[in-house]
This record gives structure tokens, sequence and C-alpha cells, in this order.
């Protein structure tokens, strides 16, 4: 389906987002 692509890969690209702005903020 790919709606729910879309959104898996949204939701993928947000933590790794996420994820290098904790680091970041640790660091």
């Amino acid at each position: 389906h790919p709606i729910y692509m879309m959104c898996s890969i949204v939701y993928l690209v947000f933590g790794l987002a996420l994820t290098s702005m904790c680091i970041n903020v640790v660091q």
C-alpha cells in the first residue's frame, strides 16, 4: 500500500532526525 509505505518512510526519517538531535545534545 503506497500510503503505508510513505508513512513508514516519514516515520523512519523523523526517528533518525530525532536520534541525531539527541546525539548532538549529549555531545
